[in-house]
């Protein structure tokens, strides 16, 4: 008799652990350029993301000029790659980020973008954010 009273209370115990499974972290391929008023691409910029949830803001540098084959500037990149713990039950979730350019020289440049993350291991689009 005891032992029919433990095994409902066994399957009871165990469907509530699954439902409440930790959730993983979620992951974004952020890039993008940072523009001055003219349209200039910038060099050596440092861009912040912070995005809610996150345990800090993750920092990037765009990188020195990339130019033509005349030697014109035609660009000046940056990358990151953004993790926000305990994000993700399954599939992917998203978040407004905050991008800023803090260190521009005509001021500080901003703005706030919907960044999608996706769990470790699936195939996740690198997302382009310019500012300004």
């Amino acid at each position: 008799m005891t032992t029919m009273r433990i095994i409902p209370s066994l399957i009871v115990l165990l469907a509530a652990s699954s439902c409440t499974s930790p959730k993983d972290p979620g992951y974004a391929s952020i890039g993008g350029e940072v523009h001055d008023a003219s349209g200039t691409s910038l060099a050596d910029t440092r861009v912040r993301i912070t995005c809610p949830g996150a345990s800090a803001p993750v920092e990037a540098r765009t990188t020195s000029p990339i130019r033509d084959g005349t030697g014109a500037q035609v660009g000046s990149a940056y990358s990151a790659f953004v993790e926000v713990p305990g994000l993700i039950q399954s599939g992917g979730a998203s978040l407004a980020c905050r991008f800023e350019a803090p260190d521009v020289s005509t001021g500080p440049l901003a703005k706030v973008r919907t960044v999608g993350f996706y769990p470790l291991g699936v195939p996740m689009p690198l997302q382009r954010v310019d500012l300004p």
